[in-house]
């Protein structure tokens, strides 16, 4: 095991709590970091502020928990996410827990761990409502309700989590609260207030993918499901307009997790984590709370093939006029190398660089190069001040 373990709960440890923040645009990696991460001593919910009105369920819509969809009780839940273990979402217990009545307990009862049906026993009849401070109802003791639906598996049966957080696409449109919550707003005040109280080691992750043309084939080719996943290639009309687009959305998360967080918030991309996820773990702990580096580390618990196996061949198999795309962005030394790079694991140091005045700013014309394949995460001070 990566980190120290304890068979008491770490509700009643005395030192400060460990918080985890993970800001994310490459989902698919996230997700399964996320996963791993669980099944070591972390509790971290994913994609918790996503969709919350499809949870509901029970007959009732969000014009009856109105109170739930503000800009307080969206902050409320986030900093509630570092105090203790928290489900996916305020409805995760009740949507999950119905589940479990006539012909489907006996599918439920089959596959779901004893821990979480003894769960949906204890929160029937509770309803986990803002503030989100009763841990009668809401804190999700063992982790069985804080990846996806149906999820099977409790995370913490045997011990407690050491670090709590939450997870989420911070490009993707969340639950709208009735006073419109804002995301730069809603995060940069909870990490004002977590902090400043001192109760939690509050840590901010932010996530992105670094090879950008790798990034714009896999948003082309869109989620599994979805029609355009089935294309065998893309045809790129205005590579210009879409890559030059793409880093920038990249460079984007660099600068609001530096705003919000400071330039010792740590970045990890896509690439590290598919490089060797055991590390980039291993490396976070280290980094980010100081947890002593491990020699020997245990398998991945499960292979994520999609996160492993998607667009891993050379990049003209998923681009249809890929010499003509290639010839359009000769002018961007960048973003050319990349749509000849062979290997989708490498990390690249993008022409990104901080301005005196604290704004991050893409020189599109200017190269990049590779970052050594044993580094897993930096700073994104360290990121931005990388020399090739």
């Amino acid at each position: 095991m990566m980190l120290s373990t304890t068979n008491s709960s770490n509700l009643e440890k005395t030192q400060s709590r460990k918080g985890l923040l993970i800001l994310k645009q490459a989902r698919t990696a996230s997700t399964y970091f996320v996963e791993q991460l669980n099944t070591k001593d972390f509790h971290v919910s994913q994609e918790s502020l996503l969709g919350w009105e499809s949870w509901i369920g029970n007959n009732k819509t969000k014009e009856d928990y109105k109170d739930y969809f503000t800009t307080d009780a969206t902050m409320a839940w986030v900093e509630e996410s570092f105090n203790r273990p928290m489900p996916k979402n305020p409805f995760a217990f009740t949507h999950e827990c119905s589940l479990i009545s006539g012909m489907k307990f006996v599918k439920a009862s089959r596959s779901w761990s004893q821990k979480k049906l003894n769960m949906c026993e204890q929160r029937a009849g509770k309803e986990c409502a803002p503030p989100f401070k009763d841990e009668d109802s809401c804190m999700d003791t063992y982790g069985c309700f804080q990846m996806s639906r149906g999820q099977a598996e409790c995370y913490h049966e045997d011990k407690a989590a050491d670090v709590y957080g939450i997870s989420f696409n911070y490009n993707s449109d969340f639950h709208q609260g009735a006073d419109g919550p804002d995301l730069d707003h809603i995060i940069s005040k909870v990490i004002e207030r977590v902090r400043g109280t001192g109760d939690v080691e509050l840590k901010v992750l932010a996530q992105s993918r670094s090879n950008v043309v790798r990034f714009a084939i896999s948003k082309g080719f869109g989620d599994p499901g979805k029609a355009s996943h089935d294309l065998k290639k893309l045809k790129i009309d205005r590579p210009e307009r879409l890559l030059l687009t793409v880093m920038q959305k990249v460079a984007d998360i660099v600068q609001h997790v530096r705003n919000q967080a400071g330039g010792d918030s740590h970045i990890m991309f896509y690439e590290d984590v598919v490089r060797d996820t055991n590390q980039a773990i291993n490396q976070m702990s280290h980094e980010m709370y100081n947890y002593p580096m491990v020699s020997e580390m245990f398998a991945p618990k499960g292979v994520d093939r999609n996160t492993y196996d998607q667009h891993a061949n050379p990049v003209e198999d998923y681009i249809e006029n890929i010499d003509e795309v290639r010839e359009k962005m000769k002018d961007y030394p960048c973003i050319y190398r990349q749509l000849f790079h062979k290997s989708k694991y490498d990390t690249f140091k993008l022409p990104m660089r901080l301005e005196k005045d604290g704004s991050v700013t893409v020189d599109y014309h200017a190269d990049c190069c590779i970052i050594k394949s044993d580094e897993h995460i930096r700073t994104i001070d360290e990121y931005l001040a990388y020399s090739c």
